[in-house]
């Protein structure tokens, strides 16, 4: 019996595997392999660009769920690339829509707390 199943992170999860030869084995990336990662995986890397940050995150939440390597690492590269694009914390909260819940005394504090000291 199969059962239908109405899920837009799986959708898109199922849409990112196609932009992968599935005929080669795959291999688990390191984070020193990243940047010839980066440059097999480029289609995928432009899909998921492409994608509204919630979205990303529900393919994330999927590989998971499934226990899919390749999936798992690919979002996991994104969301490093991206990080390292948007190095401040608000642009990060933005690009990750994530909720900045701190109020600004809280915020000061927490930055004293981690600044370097030079």
């Amino acid at each position: 019996m199969i059962v239908p199943v109405v899920s837009a992170g799986l959708q898109n999860a199922l849409q990112l595997l196609k932009c992968f030869d599935l005929e080669k084995p795959y291999v688990p990336t390191t984070v020193s392999e990243r940047k010839m990662f980066q440059e097999a995986n480029k289609a995928a890397l432009d899909f998921l660009e492409k994608l509204p940050s919630e979205e990303m995150i529900d393919i994330a939440i999927v590989a998971d769920g499934i226990d899919c390597e390749r999936l798992i690492d690919i979002c996991m590269i994104f969301i490093l690339i991206v990080s390292e694009e948007n190095k401040t914390v608000e642009k990060r909260r933005k690009v990750f829509a994530l909720r900045d819940d701190y109020t600004e005394e809280e915020e000061t504090e927490i930055r004293q707390r981690h600044e370097v000291k030079q």
